[in-house]
């Protein structure tokens, strides 16, 4: 794997797993507005289903992990909640390190988790290549 691998997609069912969505960022400056945080943004619709992106970076710097997205959405949270989540390799499963429920529609917003919280180890989350999974998503309705 490259250096990050990130996908988006529409689905009317949250994935359970890790495997890429149906649209991986192939265009070079996708990706490089979400690694440079740049506000232009990436756009992800949805209708009747969640709004999805899945991030996967090597960590092989550190073997710590600090997360953080900031992005918009034109359905307020306050009215449908947005989710951060790492993948727990060890439990097959979504944790969600943070969330939003408060920010207007279309107002920028900023969610974060710096390393494994309580009763987690930090090898519950790295795969070989110390890769991480996160996933920031939006039910819209």
């Amino acid at each position: 794997m490259t250096r990050f691998q990130y996908s988006r997609g529409d689905l009317n069912v949250l994935p359970g797993g890790k495997d890429d969505l149906e649209n991986l960022f192939t265009d070079i400056e996708d990706a490089a507005v979400l690694v440079a945080g740049d506000d232009s943004g990436v756009i992800q619709t949805a209708a009747g289903e969640f709004a999805i992106f899945l991030f996967k970076d090597d960590n092989s710097a550190i073997r710590n992990f600090s997360v953080s997205w900031e992005g918009q959405s034109t359905l307020a949270p306050v009215s449908s909640i947005v989710h951060l989540q790492i993948y727990n390799i060890t439990l097959n499963i979504w944790k969600t390190i943070d969330s939003n429920n408060q920010a207007a529609a279309d107002t920028a917003f900023t969610m974060s988790s710096a390393g494994p919280e309580s009763g987690d180890s930090i090898n519950d989350f790295f795969e070989s290549g110390n890769v991480i999974t996160c996933r920031v998503f939006q039910e819209v309705f």
